[in-house]
């Protein structure tokens, strides 16, 4: 499980917004999965999974904004790794 997470992060860090956007569109499926891992997870795994769920969120609340362009979502990104 936390190779998927670390997986995903790296595919969010180095591709992007395309991969944000997906992961959450499919957010029904994937919060789940990482919200287990913050009660099941090896201590490393909890915080990639945290780290995660906290870009997912701020993605999909400036994607409703119109932000998703922002300087702050690539920070943002970069504090995945």
């Amino acid at each position: 499980k936390e190779y998927c997470v670390s997986i995903l992060s790296s595919l969010c860090v180095n591709i992007g917004v395309e991969v944000i956007d997906v992961l959450v569109k499919d957010a029904s499926v994937v919060m789940p999965l990482l919200y287990a891992l913050l009660t099941d997870g090896t201590p490393q795994a909890e915080k990639k999974a945290r780290r995660l769920i906290n870009v997912l969120q701020e993605f999909d609340e400036k994607r409703t904004l119109g932000m998703v362009g922002s300087s702050v979502m690539q920070q943002r990104l970069l504090q995945l790794n």
